[in-house]
C-alpha cells in the first residue's frame, strides 16, 4: 500500500516530471511570453509596465504549462494553443491585481 502513496512535494521524481514538461514545452512557453508582451502594448502607461513585470517576474508559468500539456494530450498533432495559454496567464495575473 505504501508504494501507491502520492509523491511528497520535495520528491526528486516530481521535480524531474515538472522539468521534463518544461523542457518539452520550452518553445511554446517562450511563444506565450512573446504573445503576452505583444498584447500588452497600450497608450496607457500602466498596461505595458504590468506586462513587462509579468514577463520579467517569470514565475513557474504552471497554468500555461498545464494548458499546453492538456491540449497536447487531447490533440497531439495540433499546434500548441499558445493564445489560450497566454490568455490563461493574463487572466491569472488580472486576478492578482484586482
Amino acid at each position: 500500500m505504501a508504494d501507491i502513496l502520492p509523491l511528497s512535494p520535495a520528491s526528486p521524481a516530481r521535480t524531474d516530471g515538472a522539468a521534463a514538461l518544461r523542457a518539452q514545452f520550452a518553445q511554446p512557453l517562450k511563444a506565450v511570453d512573446a504573445l503576452i508582451a505583444q498584447r500588452l502594448h497600450s497608450p496607457v502607461a500602466t498596461i505595458p509596465e504590468i506586462g513587462a513585470h509579468v514577463i520579467r517576474a517569470g514565475g513557474k508559468r504552471l497554468r500555461p504549462l498545464l494548458t499546453l500539456a492538456s491540449a497536447a494530450l487531447c490533440a497531439p498533432k495540433s499546434p500548441p494553443p499558445v493564445q489560450l495559454a497566454a490568455a490563461v496567464e493574463l487572466l491569472h495575473t488580472a486576478t492578482l491585481l484586482a
